[in-house]
Formats: structure tokens, C-alpha cells, sequence
């Protein structure tokens, strides 16, 4: 998920970005943020450590610069292998800059504010359940009161559990744009949750 919109026809570089996930295709990747303008990351942030989010992290060495890599708090000590793998490749892609996020944390890029709402702490060993859940608000400077600003739910592949729960806790409520869990294939997310965060777009990422 690149949380950008510039159009292909535009070559200036954007000057600040946050990449969340990264996918697993390389050839992908690098060409999407080509195509943007993208010459330098502030941060790369990893949802959890699937492969089909992170796989290709190190495809970011020597083809653009990244500021930090960051990852749920408990997935810098989680000694599972795909937490390992992942602060690894990190370590190769940005050395010395990973960095864990909690909820409340904010992140400003630009534009940009992106508000941590979750997990609290990990259940799964950086599993489905463990996803870091982003509220990413944007608003333009030109932007005057609502117009122009919109608000979007990125999380992972958080299940309906924890999203509902969060809900439930008025950590996240109504939003523009769902980025859909897990790339649309599940669909137990109620009805009721739907309503609540009522999303005017919902995105559904390929694998």
C-alpha cells in the first residue's frame, strides 16, 4: 500500500513517502515507485511478516533510500522465523534504523499522519492477528476544511476480531478508504462493521 497519488505523467520526486508493505514482487515494486516519482522512503512500514507483505523488502537496497524500517513493537524480540527474517532483511535493506510502533504512536509524513490503533501485543507470533492497523489521515495544505482531506484504514491482515474490537474502543470510526484484509478472500467482517466505518472505497490488494 502506497499511500500517494501522483499522476505517471508527473517527474518530479515525491518528497516525502511512507510505504506500507512492501508485496512480493520485486519487479512490481521497484516499477510502482518509479512510476511515482519515488527516489527516497522516509519509512517502510511492515504490517507482519508474511511474505506476501515483506517478501520484497530487500528489493529496496541500492534502488531507493529508507529512512527507517518499522514493525510492531513486540516484532522486535518475537523469535519466531519470520520475525527474525524480517528484522534480517531490515537490517540488510536500512541498517540500524528499525524501529517498533505501538498504538497511539503517530507517524507524519508530509501530508500525511498516520495514527497507530493496533495490536497492543502480539497473540500469534506476528501472524495474522499480530497486523499493525494504521489510521492514515491526509490533508493537503491547499486544503480548506474537509475539502480535499480524506481518511483511510490500512490493516494488514488483521482479523474481524480485532478490527471490530477496535471499533468497539473508538479507535477507528468513520474512514474514505478501506484497504480490504486479506486481499478480499475473507469476508467476515459484519455488516455492522461496515455501517459503523462506512468507507466511500474499499481496495483490494493482489498477492
Amino acid at each position: 500500500d502506497v499511500p500517494l497519488s501522483l499522476s505517471q505523467s508527473e517527474t518530479r520526486a515525491v518528497r516525502s513517502a511512507l510505504l506500507v508493505d512492501t508485496g512480493m514482487d520485486d519487479t512490481a515494486l521497484l516499477k510502482g515507485l518509479a512510476e511515482l516519482g519515488v527516489r527516497k522512503l522516509d519509512a517502510v512500514l511492515v504490517t507482519h511478516p508474511d511474505a506476501d507483505h515483506c517478501g520484497s523488502l530487500e528489493a529496496l537496497r541500492g534502488a531507493v533510500e529508507v529512512g527507517r524500517v518499522l514493525v510492531a513493537q513486540d516484532g522486535l524480540t518475537c523469535t519466531c522465523e519470520n520475525c527474525t527474517g524480517l528484522r534480517r532483511a531490515a537490517e540488510r535493506v536500512s541498517p540500524g534504523t528499525l524501529e517498533g510502533v505501538s498504538p497511539g504512536d503517530v507517524i507524519e509524513i508530509g501530508a500525511f499522519t498516520a495514527r497507530v490503533v493496533g495490536p497492543d501485543e502480539y497473540q500469534d507470533e506476528g501472524g495474522n492477528d499480530d497486523s499493525v492497523c494504521l489510521v492514515v489521515e491526509y490533508a493537503p495544505r491547499e486544503a480548506k476544511g474537509e475539502n480535499g482531506a480524506w481518511t483511510a484504514l490500512l490493516c494488514g491482515d488483521a482479523e474481524a476480531e480485532q478490527l471490530e474490537t477496535y471499533l468497539e474502543e473508538g479507535r477507528i470510526s468513520d474512514i474514505d478508504l478501506l484497504k480490504v484484509p486479506h486481499h478480499g478472500r475473507y469476508a467476515d467482517l459484519s455488516a455492522a462493521f461496515f455501517a459503523a466505518v462506512s468507507p466511500q472505497y474499499a481496495v483490494i490488494t493482489s498477492e
